[in-house]
Order: structure tokens, then C-alpha cells, then sequence
């Protein structure tokens, strides 16, 4: 099915309860061999939502979900939306490791089979037995008065929560007019694409851009299909015409894995790539097996999209968006000098929540200070070298890692992330990160990093690690694996 959005929704939850009553047989949520219609997503919605306001849930509150079911994590974050309250996605671990932004929330309803080792302010356990029980409620009998919530564009409708490469995670609060812009940007930025059929979801709601493709989904009465990284291709074929959004590691690992497209037009597939650059060797087997179109953004969690990469690596700012290049000393860069992209846009947030020393420092004059280098060859336009902590000063020579990493994965086949790490006499020695292969397979794979690796530095350290430290969405966490090789986690060959 695909429709086009009502003008008149005020928010996803009021689309649901639309396409529940216009359409109330087709198709709005799919895992596995399950599907979930219109009506059901709007029953169940509604039945949710009373729960919460049974126990006291208001406008202004602050509900924090934790769940690895899909569909109930869905059904919470709409109710909340329906009674004109915040919600926070979070990982179990926010729980134990981190209870900073679980205590923060008014309400947190979790999965977990036993009480919290610390106490929060209130808890819905979500046991089958609650589940049973909200979902007794008859959803007839429950009514919402939308003109009794407070609809300000100042509004906070979700917090998100970044992913923590930087083992900071950092909490940020979207208002109804930011989240309302970045619809509508993302629409404009997926043209057809955004009214296709299906939106294929591959990561947690915890991941900001998979909760505003969900809600543009639903918006216009099209499928939420959830997949997993073994089913993605699958899902992608089986349920055309399809979109979805990946990561750059994940968009490699889809490529690697696909046979070529059949013969004949294919239906489309609309593939966004977000989180990095995307490699022209990566783009062109997405074209040639599965994508009908591919979609390549430079974003950041604060700023949301600023702009459009091309094949050639060279971004296009999106119309609301702006980016200064700065020297290490604060003053501007000329076009084609590289330094510190600094950025703004009309989706922006404007500091981070609890956290005034964090945002006075990236926060600064109207602009976010992204972390990221880069330069502007010409005005509009964009090119980003990659982030400033992750650039390898290897005795004073500074170079990015990202083009070798992936010249390494491409020959050998295995994740490689390379790390700077200072040795006593705090230069820097350049450290090759691999993930477990056949012992039999090392010496090759030494000859293979080799070949790659000596022409820009002499010498280097070959690690080899089970698994990569990675966020809930796939990202390297760059921080913590060079703590692993200090605490001589890794096996070095």
C-alpha cells in the first residue's frame, strides 16, 4: 500500500489512528512470518496508552522504554506520543552501567525479569502478565482528547540518546518543531522513495534515524518490516518496493553477501547509506545487485542531515544547512584548506540535556562544533576527511585511517580498524586491528596488510580480536578497543 501523508496529522500516533480507521486491513507492521494490521497497531496503541495514563503518565513526562521486542518498543513510543508525553529509547545496559538517563525519566517501563539493583522513580515491569493484562483493556472504550494536550512547538515529543563511541553518550531533546522539520526534510530527501510500501528496519529504535523513518513509514500508511543483518537481502527482495537505511559497515557486509541482480527490471529499492562515506567500489555493488537508488547523507545527531555526498566524495549542503572550516587557533579556513567542521541547521538542537559543561563546549554561537574535518572546495559544498580523534598521529605524520581500513576489508575480507596508540616515549605506533581469522590464514593476511599498510608507515602491529567493540548500531568504538590492546586484550601476531 502507499498513500500520502494526511496534512492534518498532528503526530505519527494520530496517523496510526487514521490508516487504523481508513485502512484498518492493510499491512503496518511485519517481523518474521507476523504481520500486524492498521487496526491492530491502533487497538493496541490505545491500550498502551491508557495503561500509561493510568499510572499518572501527562504531558511534560519523561518515559524511558527498554525492550528487544520491536513491536511493543513501537506501541510504547506511539502511546507516548498520544498522551502528549516524552519518551526515551534505552539499552538494557543503560540500566546497570549507565542509570544517568534512566533516572532521569518519570517512568521507566522495562523488560527485565527482576527489580532494578538501583530505584527509580517508577517502573511498569513489562512481564506477559502486564502485557495481558493492558491488552484486556477494550480499545473501543478508550477515547484521547487531542485538543486537551498541549501542542507548543517547543514541545518535547523524544529524547535521544547517542550511541557512545566516544564512551560519553550524550542526551539530546527534540521538540515537535524539530521532529516536524526533519520529517519533512527527510520526505523531500527520499522524493518517491518516502510513500514506497515497505520500510525495511534494521536497527533499535535507539538509533534516532530508524525512529523518523519508522514515523514517515507509518505517516503514510505504508509497512514497517523488521529484519536482521542475515534476512536483509531476503527482506529487501521479498517485500519490493522496499527502502531501508544502513550504515557503511553494514552496507559493505550486504554487498559482500549478495549475488548479482536478476536479468530484467527490477522494482525499486531505495538505499540510504548514513553514518560515513560511502566508497565508490560499495556504491556501484549495491547498484548492480539490489538498489534501484542510493542515498549517501553526512549527518550528525545534533544537526540531524547537512548534506547529500556525491560518488565523487564531495557533499551538497542541504538548503537550511551551513558549515564553517576552522583552524586548530578558531579562525576560518579558506576553501580547499582542511580543519574542524563546525555546523548549523534548522533541525539542530541547542545544547545537551544535563550536561551544561559538554554543551558549552560544542555549543557555541549558534553553531555545533561536529568533531569531524574536513573542508569546503567551493561554496555549498562539502568533503569530509573523517573525525578529529580518530586522525592517526603517527609521530607527528597525521594520517586518516578510513581509506586503508577499507582497502584492508576489501582485500582480506575481515573487519580492520587502525589505531595510533603512544608508546613509553609517547610517540605514536600505528596498531592494524583485525578480527579472529584462521590461524592458518596469518601469515597471508600479514602479506595482505603489508602490501597495503608499509607504503604509508614502516612498521606497525598486527592485533587480532574475536570481536570489534561496537555500538547497539554497528560503529567501531575506537576508545574502548585501544584500551583493550593497553590491557593486552588483543593477541598481537
Amino acid at each position: 500500500m502507499s498513500a500520502t501523508r494526511d496534512p492534518a496529522f498532528s503526530n505519527t500516533a494520530a496517523a496510526v489512528l487514521h490508516w487504523g480507521r481508513q485502512s484498518p486491513n492493510a499491512a503496518a507492521f511485519i517481523v518474521g512470518p507476523s504481520t500486524r494490521s492498521y487496526a491492530e497497531l491502533s487497538a493496541h496503541m490505545l491500550q498502551f496508552a491508557q495503561a500509561l495514563r493510568s499510572l499518572g503518565v501527562k504531558p511534560g513526562m519523561l518515559i524511558g522504554i527498554q525492550t528487544a521486542n520491536t513491536y511493543l518498543h513501537l506501541l510504547l513510543i506511539l502511546a507516548c506520543e498520544a498522551l502528549g508525553a516524552a519518551s526515551l529509547s534505552l539499552r538494557a545496559a543503560d540500566l546497570t552501567e549507565d542509570a544517568h538517563p534512566a533516572a532521569r525519566c518519570d517512568l521507566l517501563c522495562i523488560e527485565a525479569t527482576e527489580a532494578p539493583a538501583r530505584k527509580f522513580r517508577a517502573v511498569l515491569p513489562l512481564t506477559q502478565q502486564a502485557i495481558l493484562q493492558i491488552r484486556s483493556i477494550p480499545p473501543e472504550a478508550i477515547t484521547i482528547d487531542r485538543s486537551a494536550l498541549p501542542a507548543h512547538p517547543d514541545d518535547i515529543v523524544r529524547v535521544t540518546k547517542t550511541s557512545g563511541t566516544s564512551s560519553r553518550p550524550k542526551l539530546m531533546a527534540n521538540s515537535r518543531a524539530i521532529l516536524d522539520r526533519i520529517v519533512a526534510v527527510r520526505r523531500e530527501l527520499l522524493g518517491p522513495a518516502a510513500d514506497f510500501g515497505r520500510y525495511v528496519s534494521l536497527y533499535p529504535f535507539t538509533y534516532r534515524q530508524n525512529v523518523i523513518d519508522t514515523m514517515l513509514a507509518l505517516r503514510a500508511g505504508a509497512t514497517l518490516v523488521i529484519s536482521t543483518v542475515d534476512n536483509l537481502a531476503s527482506d529487501l527482495r521479498g517485500h519490493r518496493p522496499s527502502r531501508t537505511i544502513l550504515l557503511p559497515g553494514d552496507a559493505e557486509r550486504l554487498v559482500r553477501t549478495l549475488p548479482p541482480a536478476e536479468s530484467g527490471a527490477q522494482p525499486p529499492c531505495h538505499i540510504h547509506v548514513d553514518g560515513g562515506h560511502l566508497s565508490d567500489a560499495v556504491r556501484a555493488g549495491l547498484l548492480s545487485t539490489i538498489a534501484t537508488e542510493v542515498l549517501n547523507s553526512y549527518s550528525t545527531n545534533e544537526t540531524n542531515c547537512l548534506a547529500v555526498m556525491g560518488a565523487d566524495g564531495v557533499g551538497t549542503l542541504l538548503p537550511d544547512a551551513s558549515v564553517r572550516i576552522v583552524g586548530e587557533d578558531g579562525r576560518p579556513r579558506d576553501f580547499g584548506e582542511t580543519g574542524a567542521i563546525l555546523a548549523r541547521s534548522g533541525r539542530m538542537v541547542g545544547s545537551y540535556l544535563w550536561d551544561q559543561p559538554l554543551s558549552a563546549e560544542r555549543f557555541a554561537d549558534g553553531w555545533f562544533h561536529t568533531g569531524d574535518v574536513g573542508f569546503t572546495p567551493e561554496p555549498g559544498r562539502l568533503v569530509v576527511t573523517g573525525r578529529s580523534d580518530d586522525i592517526l598521529n603517527l609521530g607527528g605524520v597525521k594520517i586518516a585511517p578510513y581509506d586503508i581500513e577499507a582497502r584492508i576489508r576489501a582485500a582480506t575480507g575481515a573487519d580492520a580498524v587502525l589505531l595510533a596508540i603512544e608508546n613509553e616515549a609517547g610517540v605514536g605506533q600505528l596498531h592494524v586491528c583485525i578480527e579472529r581469522r584462521d590461524p592458518a590464514a596469518m601469515p597471508e593476511l600479514r602479506r595482505q596488510i603489508e602490501a597495503i599498510v608499509l607504503p604509508t608507515c614502516d612498521a606497525f602491529t598486527l592485533q587480532i580480536i574475536s570481536r570489534l567493540p561496537r555500538t547497539e548500531t554497528g560503529k567501531i568504538r575506537r576508545n574502548l578497543l585501544k584500551d583493550m590492546i593497553r590491557n593486552k586484550i588483543c593477541r598481537v601476531e
